[in-house]
């Protein structure tokens, strides 16, 4: 995925969670992933490696804050 492409998955899991307010995703890299996949979790503990940045992306999401804890407030 390209860099904004996984920013416009940020902001759709925000809206498509917006109606649980305490529900946060974090986005971080790990070691139980393939290199360049990463894991999406939530307060509801579903873990799930996903190849949302390939090679170089990385640090571009880093720069652009694209895979910052993000919190869902609903309501």
């Amino acid at each position: 995925m390209k860099p904004s492409e996984v920013c416009d998955l940020f902001l759709s899991l925000k809206e498509k969670y917006k109606q649980y307010p305490d529900l946060e995703f974090i986005f971080w890299e790990s070691e139980q992933c393939p290199p360049g996949f990463w894991v999406w979790d939530s307060y509801e503990n579903y873990k799930k490696c996903d190849n949302f940045t390939l090679g170089s992306d990385v640090d571009k999401f880093k720069k652009q804050h694209c895979l910052e804890t993000v919190e869902l407030k609903g309501y």
